[in-house]
């Protein structure tokens, strides 16, 4: 799961922002391995963004037009403050096992 955290430009109008989230979410739902996108408000100036995947691979390709054209859009009304990378519990579980495997080699 990828987590972003936006917050409003002074200059920018909430109705307009929380679309270009919700844009954002919509075209990151039309990429190849995305599960679910949406938006959340964390506050009165601050919107997050969870994007599940069927795994973090996914975002590490470029992502299609449509959710690049989409991030610039969020940009223009908001600066990106945080982003995080979430994993089940398992698979990290499973990434460490893979890198201790591979560092005893």
């Amino acid at each position: 799961m990828l987590v972003t955290y936006w917050e409003r430009c002074d200059n920018a109008d909430r109705d307009t922002f929380a679309r270009a989230a919700l844009n954002l979410c919509r075209a990151q739902r039309t990429q190849h391995g995305i599960r679910n996108s949406r938006f959340y408000w964390f506050g009165i100036d601050t919107l997050v963004v969870q994007t599940d995947a069927e795994s973090l691979d996914v975002f590490n390709s470029p992502p299609p037009p449509e959710a690049s054209t989409a991030v610039f859009a969020l940009s223009d009304q908001a600066h990106q403050i945080r982003m995080e990378r979430w994993q089940d519990a398992a698979v990290g579980e499973q990434s460490y096992r893979n890198a201790q495997a591979a560092a005893r080699r």
